[in-house]
């Protein structure tokens, strides 16, 4: 099976490993796992939708496409506001929607973050973009996978725990992280 996953640095991130740590935390789990991972470090929506063409849907399709988006848009240093995030991922399933049939597209929810570490961000804010991201999934029968439901239902000390990723920002999660987001994109394969 081949699977595409795309987004901002909550996939792209290595770790400390050789590729992105979600890349390796799934062939772990599938044999024979092509991935291909065209996420970009530092993306909002706006910019996803901007590459789409070129970097995106220009790749060999796949039969299943994964996408985590919208934490940089919600940072209040650099905001989209929920209403341009909204009209950005409706632009963004109908590009995708051009060359994959809508069962095959899944949107992860927003992590929780570790709001003592974050000064940009809030759980607050994440969880307003989850409920817009969510909504526009339901609107275009694309899959919302509940990512941040799923750390959530972590106690506290050990969601901290699993938040602590080798930048320590509160923000980008550690291999643990890695393993509940392989864990939620497996069930789906």
């Amino acid at each position: 099976m081949k699977i595409q996953l795309t987004g901002d640095s909550l996939m792209a991130r290595n770790e400390g490993l050789t590729e992105p740590a979600i890349n390796e935390a799934l062939r772990n789990r599938i044999n024979d796992l092509e991935i291909v991972n065209t996420a970009v470090c530092g993306e909002n929506s706006g910019a996803l939708l901007e590459r789409i063409d070129s970097e995106i849907l220009a790749v060999e399709k796949a039969q299943k496409i994964f996408i985590i988006i919208g934490t940089n848009d919600l940072a209040t240093n650099k905001r989209v506001f929920a209403d341009q995030y909204a009209k950005n991922l409706q632009s963004i399933i109908m590009r995708l929607i051009e060359k994959y049939d809508r069962n095959n597209v899944f949107f992860l929810s927003i992590p929780p973050i570790d709001e003592d570490k974050q000064r940009y961000r809030s759980n607050l804010l994440i969880n307003e973009y989850n409920r817009v991201l969510k909504e526009v999934c339901l609107r275009n029968n694309c899959h919302y996978l509940l990512f941040n439901e799923r750390l959530n239902q972590f106690e506290p000390k050990e969601l901290l725990d699993i938040l602590e990723g080798s930048m320590d920002d509160g923000l980008h999660f550690g291999l643990k992280g890695y393993q509940i987001m392989a864990d939620l994109i497996s069930e789906e394969l």
